[in-house]
């Protein structure tokens, strides 16, 4: 007998350890003791006969035969998840609709600073090319920017309302113009419109500005308002720092007080911005605060973003299904951005770089043979030989891209992390809800 190599190990409270098995996704607490005995194994290449504890480990699928057996098995699952895969991807039921690269305000932090053809709009011509290719399948639309909901962009947004008006839609805007578009919202089914706040006014107009340096605050609120009885749901996004992750947490339980009867279409997102050094310190404050305020009823809307990483962090956070994957996150599936220059991307943090577009849509259509939604962990060696790779997907090739080096290799930093910081987090604020052993 062997044990998998398809495990991982995450540290407990007190001398417990989660047994996370990685290709059958059984999850289990052991002993100190028996983690050293599994080391042991694994260090040996055999199993020793431990009675108990290895009747436990076999039931819960942590043994084989031999190696052949377990290949096999993986074999059988990975091909089964890029057949699903590949189906998905010919009947996406999302895309979202980059309107223009411009923007309104001058967010020290913006990831989109510096591309080119900030006044390039959206046609109606590509807007008909999208649709054309997904419409078959299409369940709801997004629309992003630069801001989506500049006074110039009015006509290109109705057109896209007329043309699909029976699908769900969802927004990120600044917020600044949401009450001179509230009226064209209301005519359709709103998912979300995700506004951002950097904290309380004064806070917020140091960060959230408009290119002539005025602050945009009250202007934001205002639209929130009437957004939120209009019944539109709205989704505040906090940006975090060092600074003002206290204020925000403040000011989130002050609209929630305030929106008390609007409590079913209000929800939160708070997160570090991306380039604070502190990110993951930050993010572990976050999460045990947020867990530990919140109710398991709510805790989604309190803070959207703790449902937001790999399924193996989000089972442990709010109880989600795990399932195994073979790519990083929906980027490289299912996400589909068309921008006003004609270009196809699939993550939203790489919109406007255009080594990582993924194709072209207008005025010709061509999907590129090896970008971010083609790479999965069957196209990628080290993977192939890894234990974690599914619930690893591979990690991010983002910095790769920007690299100019080749994406099809791993980024291990993210599920380093996972099991390192943001899951031993979670177990150790979940317990201290629940007041018992998590599992």
């Amino acid at each position: 007998m062997i044990f998998t190599r398809h495990f991982a190990l995450v540290k407990s409270e007190g001398k417990k350890f989660i047994l996370i098995n990685t290709l059958n996704g059984k999850i289990v607490e052991i002993s100190a003791v028996d983690k050293d005995h599994i080391l042991s194994w694994i260090k040996k290449g055999s199993v020793d006969k431990r009675g108990k504890l290895n009747e436990f480990l076999m039931l819960h699928g942590f043994m084989y035969t031999n190696v052949e057996e377990e290949n096999k098995e993986r074999k059988l699952l990975v091909d089964k998840l890029v057949c699903n895969d590949n189906s998905h991807k010919k009947n996406i039921d999302n895309i979202a609709f980059i309107l223009t690269y411009n923007c309104n305000f001058a967010c020290p932090y913006c990831y989109e600073k510096g591309i080119n053809n900030e006044t390039s709009t959206l046609t109606q011509q590509m807007v008909d090319a999208a649709l054309e290719m997904h419409m078959h399948s299409l369940k709801s639309i997004h629309f992003f920017g630069g801001e989506p909901f500049l006074p110039q962009n009015t006509e290109i947004v109705k057109y896209i309302l007329s043309k699909t008006p029976n699908l769900k839609y969802s927004a990120m805007t600044n917020g600044y113009y949401l009450e001179e578009y509230l009226d064209i919202l209301k005519s359709v089914d709103i998912d979300f419109i995700q506004v951002t706040l950097d904290g309380a006014e004064k806070s917020h107009n140091k960060t959230r500005i408009l290119k002539s340096g005025k602050g945009t605050y009250k202007k934001i609120m205002r639209g929130v308002d009437k957004a939120l009885k209009s019944e539109v749901p709205i989704k505040i996004r906090m940006n975090v720092d060092e600074n003002n992750i206290v204020e925000c947490q403040e000011l989130r339980e002050s609209l929630i007080s305030k929106y008390i009867l609007f409590k079913d279409i209000l929800s939160f997102e708070l997160y570090p911005i991306f380039q604070v050094k502190s990110k993951i310190t930050l993010m572990e404050k976050i999460i045990e605060h947020d867990m530990q305020a919140s109710s398991n009823n709510d805790i989604l809307d309190y803070n959207h973003i703790l449902q937001s990483g790999l399924p193996i962090e989000n089972y442990f956070a709010v109880g989600s299904v795990l399932k195994p994957i073979i790519h990083f996150c929906n980027a490289h599936g299912t996400q589909r951005f068309f921008d006003p220059l004609g270009n196809i991307y699939s993550c939203i943090l790489s919109v406007g770089n255009e080594k990582a577009a993924i194709g072209e849509y207008y005025p010709n259509y061509v999907m590129y043979e090896d970008s971010i939604a083609t790479r999965n962990i069957t196209k990628i060696r080290e993977c192939n030989e890894c234990g974690l790779a599914l619930i690893c997907g591979g990690g991010c090739p983002l910095s790769f891209i920007n690299k100019n080096e080749n994406i099809m290799q791993p980024n291990c930093q993210g599920i380093k992390i996972a099991l390192r910081d943001k899951i031993p987090c979670f177990i150790k604020s979940k317990k201290q809800i629940e007041g018992e052993e998590l599992l």
